[in-house]
């Protein structure tokens, strides 16, 4: 059975053996862990409908297996969304040993790997009456932890959807399990999992899409009904089959309430993404370097990135994006970011470049730095009018 929660002022994140820590039950309130990622903005909300937590607040306690191998230490910490109460974590295992989470709620469907640690910043709101379960894998040893969860008022009876296993030789095959349900359309990079989506009447191939937006003050009326209207039709072609993330920039970055790193392009998600963007206001100038050190910085690289800008900017060079699209960065600021998603999130460094498109909206005083900046990804430039489709 679970062991008991750790003493009283013991924060959660403190270290301890690994041995203790894998089937641990998170209590209900406890202080952020000391290892909690630092640069994880917390989040605003929930990407769901408002509209399914409007009678309650919502909590989750995840409970773990009785079987949990020990040797893989789940440090979990409470997150609030909004007003719904979840929980993020640590997952470790020993030195050297490469790791995977897959958590599963729903449709959702999100799956991580590193090697010795992988952190999830909060697991998704939901509505009340939905399960989930997060399963660890140690892929070097084959073994694995399991934790359940059911949304629920607070107060509320802990509930639990997991089926009790009973001994290593189930665990064995629970991981053999995780490591087949991992097809080659989940697979980052693999050629079963690449789709295809457009933007701008610009197509892109890959598992995972970034969009830097401009959203400064000239976007404001025509240009951001187009910029909404197009990035709609390009989240939806990409529907339960790929990963998204989302940045504006003015003076300042904005970002969909929630996200965190990439989110799976689940109908409900890109929903709320755009009724987000809907009631976005553009103000602000056309600073878009910290957008493209943002997305540099996440878990994985993106296969391919859309940059749409209506003027001219001066805080970053093609040679600035090249660096950060290879093997540098153009900041100490970067540089730190990009160190943590490598160490937190497993990181590779043989990633391939990132294919960046770039999109001139009506203003096309950007035009030679846009096509550089395309050229030397691989990408294209396109001039386009607002009001501009082929859809």
């Amino acid at each position: 059975m679970s062991p008991a929660a750790p003493p009283p002022g013991k924060p959660q994140g403190a270290a301890r053996p690994a041995t203790a820590a894998a089937a641990r039950t998170p209590p209900s309130a406890v202080p952020a862990p000391a290892t909690s990622p630092a640069s994880d903005p917390a989040p605003q909300a929930p990407l769901a409908d408002a509209g399914a937590f409007k009678d309650q607040p919502l909590v989750i306690e995840p409970i773990a297996a009785d079987d949990n191998d020990a040797s893989l230490s789940v440090e979990w910490r409470p997150v609030q969304l909004g007003g719904q109460s979840s929980f993020g974590c640590i997952v470790r295992v020993p030195a050297g040993h490469a790791v995977s989470v897959v958590i599963e709620q729903g449709a959702y469907r999100k799956q991580l790997a590193g090697t010795e640690s992988v952190a999830l910043t909060a697991i998704p709101a939901a509505p009340a009456g939905v399960a989930g379960t997060l399963t660890a894998c140690d892929e070097s040893a084959a073994v694995t932890a399991q934790f359940s969860w059911v949304w629920q008022p607070k107060g509320a009876a802990k509930r639990s959807p997991l089926a009790r296993q009973p001994n290593t030789e189930q665990q064995k095959r629970n991981a053999a399990a995780q490591r087949a349900k991992t097809t080659p359309a989940e697979q980052p990079g693999a050629a079963g999992g690449r789709v295809s989506t457009t933007f701008f009447g610009q197509e892109a191939q890959g598992h995972r899409f970034a969009f830097i937006l401009d959203r400064s003050g000239s976007m404001e009326g025509r240009r951001w009904a187009t910029c909404l209207r197009e990035l709609s039709g390009a989240l939806q072609a990409l529907s339960g089959q790929a990963e998204f993330f989302v940045v504006l920039f003015s003076d300042h970055l904005e970002e969909p309430p929630g996200q965190l790193d990439w989110t799976m392009a689940h109908p409900d998600t890109i929903a709320a993404v755009i009724d987000w963007m809907g009631h976005v206001r553009p103000a602000g100038a056309t600073m878009p370097a910290p957008a493209f050190e943002r997305v540099f910085a996440l878990s994985a690289r993106p296969d391919a990135l859309y940059f749409m800008t209506d003027g001219e900017f001066t805080d970053c060079t093609p040679a600035d994006v090249a660096r950060l699209n290879g093997s540098g960065t153009v900041s100490k600021l970067g540089a730190l970011a990009l160190g943590l998603g490598r160490a937190l999130f497993g990181k590779g460094s043989d990633q391939p470049p990132t294919v960046i498109n770039t999109i001139a909206l009506d203003d096309s005083r950007g035009a030679e730095v846009l096509q550089q900046i395309a050229g030397q990804s691989g990408g294209h430039y396109v001039h386009r009018s607002s009001g501009w489709s082929v859809r």
